[in-house]
């Protein structure tokens, strides 16, 4: 699937109507709203309220992922974060899916592009091998993307860079 077409699909907010997530969608029109700030690359401050973007799990800002050339390490974590920051500076909305064990809020979030449309944050960090999906939160709708990432070598999936996924950098760290 190219990201033309993963784009096009997963543009589509697919909460279902009347559901308690599809009642709360914040929009980030408004100029006087503080600038968001990200903490991670999946997850963001936008004033008091966290978001974590639904479905996928980014390194973690100190993940580091050995490569072939010895002495040289590719910061996923920094890579991650460079890019979330780049998107939230177009926030244009996010769709409330739930409210995890830490008090964040899980969303479906969407950038405005150049072109004038929006696309969901997510599904394009793991497209560039930024993020992994997660089948247990995302149902496995991003895990075609992930295998397309992971066959065009990008990111975390690059010919002679070895990463954990962002949890098993997270259980080694954890000792």
């Amino acid at each position: 699937m190219g990201l033309a077409l993963a784009l096009g699909v997963l543009g589509a907010t697919l909460v279902a109507p009347g559901s308690p997530a599809a009642a709360q969608t914040f929009t980030f029109e408004d100029p006087d709203l503080p600038a968001p700030e990200v903490i991670d690359g999946d997850t963001f401050r936008v004033g008091e309220t966290v978001f974590t973007l639904w479905g996928v799990d980014a390194p973690e800002a100190e993940q580091m992922c050995p490569s072939d050339t010895e002495g040289l390490w590719f910061t996923a974590g920094e890579a991650a974060i460079e890019i979330l920051d780049a998107f939230v500076r177009n926030l244009g909305s996010c769709n409330v899916m739930d409210v995890d064990q830490y008090g964040r809020t899980v969303a479906r979030c969407y950038s405005h592009t150049a072109e004038g449309s929006d696309i969901e944050i997510g599904p394009v960090l793991v497209y560039m091998g930024l993020a992994v999906d997660v089948p247990e939160y995302s149902g496995g709708l991003f895990a075609q993307i992930q295998v397309d990432a992971e066959e065009q070598q990008v990111g975390m999936w690059a010919e002679g860079i070895y990463c954990d996924t962002p949890a098993e950098w997270r259980r080694r760290q954890a000792g």
